[in-house]
């Protein structure tokens, strides 16, 4: 029995079925160490200080190491999630950005290329002969010799090709004469493929050859490839040894007949250029 007590003693709770509730209703003041604390700091974060300090701590703590999406999180620890919101690693997704994509072209080349000689648009301004005459191109599909720029369909797709039909005897060539420039080229290469097509007889043979001329210092480079038909044949002829020898040289195409049973042997250079290398 209690003598001298006006109200409820906060410290004293007797053991009755009421004291549960009690108990309940003072947990906030009674302890804020106890696990009903981190239960309760997200209900009680905006109340006292003492447990908004214990939310606040609690949330910046969770939310390093599990996802989280408030404002304080995206700014403050760089999750790249938020890369795109987030000065900071937008800065870091650019760089990388940056960096795989100067790899991929260091490793292609192809941006790097610089064409030095596109021979398929420099045709007209070549000097096309054999040991008769000069042709023009584009010449005269009804009369051979003949040489002119078309757009054939190789491997489904139009391609840039120029036609070159000899005298269908063999040993008869069909030479293109073409000025290039090399000042400043670091590697330059000739690239190409050579097709014959249909309506040439499966047993045709013509020889397809890429050389230059200089001075007489100068060697000439020489590449000769026997083509078939309807094999493509690449035809490359490095031209990285004339670099500071010389700073322009005549470049040679030309076609020789090595058997045209049918009379109608043509011979298809396809994208034929010259770039430097990087």
């Amino acid at each position: 029995m209690l003598v001298g007590c006006s109200r409820d003693n906060p410290w004293f709770v007797l053991n009755t079925a009421g004291a549960a509730e009690t108990g309940s209703s003072q947990s906030g003041t009674l302890g804020d160490g106890s696990s009903l604390g981190e239960a309760g700091s997200a209900a009680s974060s905006s109340g006292g200080h003492e447990g908004s300090t214990a939310a606040s701590t609690t949330s910046t703590s969770t939310s390093t190491s599990t996802t989280s999406t408030d404002s304080t999180s995206s700014t403050t620890t760089g999750d790249p999630d938020t890369g795109s919101t987030s000065t900071g690693d937008s800065g870091l997704a650019s760089s990388s950005g940056s960096s795989s994509g100067t790899s991929t072209d260091g490793t292609t080349g192809e941006p790097e290329e610089k064409v030095l000689l596109d021979l398929y648009e420099q045709c007209p301004f070549a000097i096309w002969s054999d040991d008769l005459d000069t042709y023009k191109c584009p010449g005269d599909p009804n009369v051979m010799p003949w040489v002119a720029k078309g757009m054939p369909m190789f491997e489904g797709l139009p391609v840039k090709a120029i036609i070159m039909v000899p005298q269908q005897t063999v040993d008869d060539y069909l030479d293109g004469h073409y000025d290039l420039d090399i000042t400043g080229a670091a590697h330059p290469y000739f690239h190409a493929k050579v097709w014959l097509p249909l309506p040439a007889d499966p047993a045709d043979v013509m020889i397809a050859t890429v050389y230059t001329e200089a001075d007489n210092m100068v060697p000439a480079y020489t590449k000769e490839i026997k083509v078939v038909m309807g094999l493509p044949t690449v035809v490359d002829l490095d031209l990285q040894a004339l670099v500071g020898q010389v700073t322009s040289v005549a470049l040679h195409v030309q076609i020789t007949v090595n058997t045209s049973k049918l009379g109608k042997a043509k011979a298809f250079w396809i994208n034929p250029r010259v770039v430097d290398l990087p």
